[in-house]
């Protein structure tokens, strides 16, 4: 019984193969597993009955570019090639082929091996039909450069795409229903052929072709520019002015003239007024009009006309001294400040003209060669302001500046901060005296020159602080010092009552600085755990707050913490990135002033 239930299954899968096409599971070609180096063999797979047929790969992994599977139809051509990659491909089938004999070819090179090939399954049954062609093919364009062709697409449920060549090369395959294909960088005048073929869902390839000629628009008549002006000269001698005169061309296209003033473009004269004035010049100075000619059409004449002519000289006029030199102060007082200086050599010297902060203080009789300022308050910059005047009452215009510090006050808390020499982040943990607390007061000129590169980070993006921005307690910057150097900053904590500094952190990375309380014990700001210093962030409402705390090492303990991770301390004067899950929120401080 159980041999006759088996035969009526053999049977039954036979039928199914007769009415199907489809050779049922079995082993039609085969390679070794693996397969040896230097292999070559062939299989012969038919199907006598059939007009189309495809194979089916159970499997199929080859080693190397130089191991192949060819695919060969009954009269020896080339049908496909399976390259090895190296990857394991199973469940393959092959593209339809018109031919009811497949002769599959094997061969190895002498580099490595891998598990090789085995063919399963053959179909014959009646293959797809290709899809019809496309119909109104034609172009609608006319360009110089370009060409776009349009069509209808076939009706066929099976259709897929376009296969587009263009003056017999490949070009793209264009999609269903997109029904377009343009052509860019062509020449002008020149004629390009479209050639098409329709491909169905199932990879078979309509091999009727539908071609289509155009040519490209020729590009438009060569413009002459206008001729040159003539009798280019000028018609006055004046201190500050010079007027030129020419005559215009005849020729028909011409529209303006451009005119350049010693190399620099000046205007555009129109056609029939045929003169240029050129106002505010020095005496006794040369200068040089050049033109060129413009046409209707914008063309314009290559070739320069030009002409050069003097201004007249002036009578002689006085002349102002010269500045002082060797400005500087020579105290370093709380409450006053003196300059000393050189005095001009310059007969006609009369006195010097002297402004501080802006604002005019006295003149100074020539060789005095000292200002004195009384009442400054302590720790606060003020700049001289000097110019020279003579004895007829002329003035040197030029100014000769020095910009000088008060000391602080005796019971005033100075904060002295080292940055060496490569990159370092720098933050102040307290809020500091208003006028002590700009970049270049923080960083006196002397420092300034040894410092090469500062960068803040708005949250977004770089930027690059002036010496007049403040610096503020909680945020941070880089600062690159010159190789071999050390800089000093100079921090003033600031003597009026504050609360705990404030800022705002964002969604995102954040570059900031951490302001500990002051301890009176160690008279220092203390370093403390981050987590601590960050407290106010830990939750933006009922979200995490932040989650990533970098400390670059730039001349700073270098270290990385994630939420959960080990909990490193951050110290004052630094800076450190903190990436935000969400924002915005407000980063608080622990520092107050006054300092006692």
């Amino acid at each position: 019984m159980k041999k006759n239930s088996m035969a009526i299954i053999a049977i039954a899968l036979a039928i199914i193969a007769l009415l199907t096409g489809t050779a049922a599971a079995e082993i039609l070609a085969e390679s070794p597993h693996p397969y040896p180096d230097e292999y070559d063999n062939a299989w012969v797979i038919t199907d006598p009955g059939a007009t189309q047929m495809r194979l089916h790969f159970q499997r199929y992994h080859l080693e190397t570019l130089g191991d192949m599977i060819r695919l060969y139809d009954g009269g020896n051509r080339l049908l496909k090639t399976y390259s090895g990659d190296g990857i394991n491909y199973e469940n393959v089938w092959t593209d339809w082929y018109p031919t009811n004999f497949i002769r599959v070819r094997f061969t190895s090179d002498s580099v490595g091996d891998a598990w090789g090939f085995l063919i399963d399954q053959r179909e014959s049954n009646a293959a797809p039909t290709a899809p019809a062609s496309i119909i109104y093919l034609h172009n609608i364009t006319f360009q110089q450069t370009s060409i776009t062709w349009i069509w209808t697409d076939p009706v066929s449920a099976n259709f897929d795409h376009v296969m587009v060549y263009l003056d017999g090369v490949f070009q793209t395959n264009v999609t269903k229903g997109i029904q377009t294909f343009t052509v860019q960088g062509l020449s002008p005048s020149t004629s390009h052929t479209i050639a098409t073929q329709t491909a169905g869902t199932t990879g078979l390839i309509n091999q009727s072709w539908v071609n289509h000629t155009a040519t490209t628009a020729p590009e438009p008549p060569i413009q002459v520019a206008p001729e040159s002006v003539s009798d280019l000269h000028n018609i006055t001698f004046q201190q500050t002015s010079i007027t030129w005169i020419w005559t215009d061309p005849v020729s028909a296209n011409f529209d303006h003239v451009m005119v350049y003033l010693d190399g620099v473009f000046q205007t555009n004269v129109t056609k029939g007024i045929q003169t240029f004035t050129v106002q505010g010049l020095s005496p006794s100075t040369s200068h040089t009009i050049a033109t060129q000619t413009a046409g209707t059409t914008g063309l314009i004449n290559q070739s320069w006309v030009n002409h050069t002519a003097t201004t007249a000289p002036e009578p002689p006029i006085q002349v102002a001294p010269e500045s002082v030199s060797d400005l500087h102060n020579i105290t370093f007082q709380q409450t006053s400040i003196t300059w000393i200086w050189t005095d001009p050599v310059s007969a006609n010297f009369d006195h010097v003209m002297v402004y501080l902060d802006g604002v005019f203080q006295t003149n100074v009789t020539k060789g005095i060669q000292t200002f004195t300022v009384q009442g400054l308050s302590p720790s606060t910059s003020h700049t001289i302001a000097t110019q020279t005047a003579g004895t007829t009452g002329l003035i040197n215009q030029s100014w000769v500046n020095h910009k000088a510090t008060t000391s602080p006050s005796p019971d005033a808390l100075v904060l002295k901060v080292t940055l060496n020499g490569g990159w370092n982040l720098f933050s102040t943990p307290v809020l500091l005296e208003e006028n002590q607390s700009r970049f270049s007061q923080v960083f006196p000129e002397v420092e300034q020159g040894k410092i090469l590169v500062v960068l803040g980070w708005d949250g977004t993006q770089w930027f690059c602080p002036t010496g007049s921005d403040a610096v503020q307690p909680l945020y941070a910057c880089f600062i690159k010092v010159a190789d071999g150097e050390i800089v000093n900053a100079t921090l003033i904590p600031s003597n009026a009552p504050s609360a705990p500094p404030l800022r705002t952190v964002n969604k995102g990375m954040n570059l900031m600085g951490v302001a500990p309380a002051y301890d009176p014990g160690t008279q220092s700001f203390p370093e403390m755990p981050l987590n601590e210093a960050l407290v106010t962030i830990e939750e933006v409402g009922e979200l995490p707050g932040y989650t990533i705390v970098i400390s670059p090492s730039l001349n700073q303990p270098g270290w990385s913490y994630a939420k959960g991770g080990q909990v490193y301390n951050v110290q004052p004067f630094k800076g450190y990135w903190v990436f935000m899950n969400n924002g915005p929120d407000t980063l608080a401080g622990f520092s107050t002033t006054p300092i006692t």
